[in-house]
């Protein structure tokens, strides 16, 4: 069993374990502790910065996704507008040609029933 400490004996023991502040040992490990310092802030400041570029790109692919969102739509009104017009070119060309046709078969309806009237009673009259 060891004896109990006086208060001389504890003063001694913390003396001798402080290493003298010239002694090249000590001044390695203040370095090293100075340089491990060093390089966990380095390391942290690059996970930030890592971090950080990380949440921008994402914000930046997001604002690219909406605005090309925002143009296909934009893009698909104004061809579907297009497409809508043409149609209705189309339809008003066909209306016209179907109007003249109509319009000409009116005037030929005369003309027609007479030439087929002719030639039935032509027929009836060969028979």
């Amino acid at each position: 069993m060891e004896a109990p400490q006086t208060e001389e004996r504890k003063q001694i023991i913390l003396t001798d374990r402080r290493p003298p502040e010239k002694s090249p040992l000590y001044a390695v490990q203040q370095k090293e502790i100075e340089i491990n310092s060093g390089i966990l802030r380095a390391k942290k400041s690059a996970e930030e910065t890592v971090a950080k570029a990380r949440k921008k790109a994402v914000e930046i692919k997001e604002a690219a996704e909406k605005e090309g969102a925002t143009q296909a739509k934009a893009s698909q009104k104004s061809e579907l507008a297009k497409a809508k017009k043409q149609a209705e070119k189309i339809m008003s060309s066909a209306d016209a040609q179907s109007a003249a046709i109509r319009e000409q078969g009116q005037k030929n309806l005369k003309a027609a029933i007479a030439y087929i009237n002719a030639a039935v009673a032509g027929r009836a009259q060969d028979k």
